[in-house]
């Protein structure tokens, strides 16, 4: 399916004949060509493109599931219809998109679990690095204590250093995620040799940011809580 679509949802298709309008009444689970081809009933696609009783395609079963005569089959049909610009496939090689698109959805499990393994890496990196800053300062959280300064007003401190660097990162992260994404696709349109639906809806941007503050908001707490329980002269006592 491709991406946002939904049951009853009106599609635009350009055609030969112009631009169509379909609704959307079902939803294959086996994506062919990553989710870009639609099933039509004959006779509307007939009407929509102005060619009444026209078929462009024939599907041919032999009798017997021997693969040289199903080679010499279509050997022979390649050679009465190939001139006149018909192509003719086999279902040997119907199996063969097939596995590909297999090994297309194995990488992009493959690439989903990547991509959550570096967020999981980054939420860590975080948690040290801000663990790093209240060891580093821990004499200027003792200062700090002792000229009046509340634990929230400590916590405030260390959170937004903290929601500082997950910013940085929700900025940085979302081109360079762009780019990577259309590397891949450019690559497995190279590998796969078939057409690879690239989609970044606009709403995916706020959601990455709520996901992104929503993560920081809760990975920092650990490094707040060291921060927040310095009594002020075991801090200045802090070399």
């Amino acid at each position: 399916r491709a991406s946002g679509t939904h049951l009853g949802q009106h599609i635009v298709v350009s055609t030969a004949a112009g631009p169509a309008q379909f609704k959307v009444v079902g939803i294959v689970s086996d994506q062919q060509e990553n989710g870009t081809v639609l099933y039509v009933p004959l006779t509307t696609m007939q009407s929509v493109l102005h060619t009444p009783g026209a078929v462009n395609e024939y599907w041919i079963q032999t009798t017997s599931a021997n693969h040289n005569l199903i080679d010499q089959t279509n050997a022979r049909l390649e050679n009465a219809f190939a001139a006149r610009g018909l192509q003719i496939t086999t279902q040997k090689e119907y199996v063969g998109a097939a596995n590909d698109r297999a090994t297309y959805r194995g990488v992009t499990t493959a690439i989903t679990v990547l991509g959550l393994l570096i967020a999981a890496i980054s939420m860590v990196a975080l948690i040290n690095t801000l663990t790093m800053v209240v060891l580093e300062r821990t004499r200027e959280i003792g200062i700090l204590r002792c000229i009046g300064a509340h634990a929230r007003d400590i916590r405030r401190i260390f959170a937004t250093e903290g929601m500082t660097v997950a910013l940085a990162g929700w900025v940085i992260g979302i081109p360079l995620g762009l780019g990577l994404a259309h590397a891949v696709v450019t690559l497995s349109e190279n590998v796969f040799n078939e057409h690879v639906l690239f989609a970044f809806p606009a709403l995916n941007i706020p959601i990455a940011l709520i996901g992104t503050v929503i993560l920081a908001l809760v990975v920092i707490q650990i490094p707040l809580r060291r921060a927040v329980r310095f009594k002020p002269g075991e801090a200045l006592r802090y070399a």
